[in-house]
């Protein structure tokens, strides 16, 4: 593995350091991943040996407050995790302690101790993973969506394996992608609603124990290591600019005062669900208290011209040949900027 990152880091050859603000999601090895969100242990781990190497791990508040100041190195780098996923306590946390890199948990409130997982993985567990045909009227909200696909053959992989990049040809794939694209804009309650009916129509398989949010109980053993700050992503996860003012603030605002209670710490950073923002949102979130926030813009930090509220991040995905995301950890200024 080592080889790997010094090929990549002479690749670089006098390409120029940037800050850069990580994001991740998941440390796990689900086995449906149609966004590329999870990193496994072994590739995380990888990612960590290579930063302290390479790069300056600093937490955010630091990261905020150099930034500010002009005094941010360029080689600093800041790890985020979007959601709260259980996994981020079993998988990452253990892993960040032994590499003693601080990172920042944005948390879903309206997720936390719920039984089923984020509803994005429990469609894609419910569609891709499911081995059975399918043929179902579902409805949701006020649509209804025909699902039609065949079983899985005998010989092959046990579930669909599609993934954002690839083209939506299986039935799988396409009742995927169209119930997430409706389900991703229906309120709370429609979208557990909708949810219910999908499960009746598709249950397959079991849930593990790391595919969950985490509880309260995580929330406070996360945040009792001085190396974990939590910050907010929202309570139900939506596109905030779909909401008018109020439900984008009562979104905002409830996140901040529950992620406050159950960490104990005061909670100074905001995700952008979706990266999903306009200069209303920012306006709320600055209000709210917050002393930065996230996007989903993938690029380098310019400390010569930046927005505290519209802070860039590069997606620490899952790719199978990895070379993407170490660019990046090395920090090519030049392409992450264009």
């Amino acid at each position: 593995m080592r080889g790997i990152f010094d090929r990549l880091q002479g690749m670089m050859g006098g390409a120029r350091s940037a800050p850069v603000i990580l994001a991740y999601h998941r440390i796990a090895t689900p086995a449906v991943d149609p966004w590329r969100l999870a990193v496994s242990p072994a590739q995380f781990r990888a990612h960590l040996a290579f930063l302290t190497r390479h790069r300056r791990p600093m937490a955010m508040k630091e990261f905020i407050s150099r930034l500010k100041a002009r005094d941010l190195p360029p080689e600093a780098v800041a790890l985020t995790f979007d959601d709260g996923y259980r996994d981020n306590l079993l998988n990452a946390k253990p892993l960040l302690l032994e590499y003693a890199v601080p990172a920042t948990i944005c948390l879903a409130t309206g997720y936390i101790s719920k039984r089923h997982e984020f509803w994005w993985d429990e469609l894609a567990r419910l569609t891709l993973g499911h081995r059975d045909g399918a043929k179902s009227k579902i409805h949701l909200g006020d649509d209804v969506v025909e699902v039609t696909f065949a079983p899985m053959p005998m010989e092959g992989p046990e579930v669909d394996p599609w993934q954002d990049s690839d083209p939506v040809e299986s039935g799988r794939a396409r009742a995927y992608f169209e119930l997430w694209s409706k389900l991703r804009d229906l309120s709370w309650e429609k979208r557990e609603t909708s949810l219910a009916t999908i499960r009746e129509a598709l249950e397959s398989g079991t849930v593990d124990d790391e595919s969950g949010p985490v509880d309260e109980s995580d929330i406070v053993e996360l945040a009792a290591q001085d190396l974990i700050e939590i910050g907010a992503h929202s309570v139900t996860h939506p596109r905030l600019t779909t909401l008018t003012p109020e439900e984008q603030k009562r979104e905002i605002c409830e996140s901040k005062e529950v992620c406050e209670r159950l960490s104990g710490q005061p909670v100074l950073g905001f995700a952008y669900p979706h990266g999903d923002f306009d200069p209303t949102t920012q306006d709320l979130v600055r209000r709210a208290g917050f002393h930065w926030a996230c996007t989903t813009h993938s690029a380098c930090v310019d400390v010569e011209c930046f927005d505290l509220f519209a802070l860039p991040r590069v997606q620490a995905v899952n790719r199978p040949d990895m070379p993407s995301t170490l660019r990046y950890l090395s920090g090519i200024a030049m392409a992450a900027r264009t």
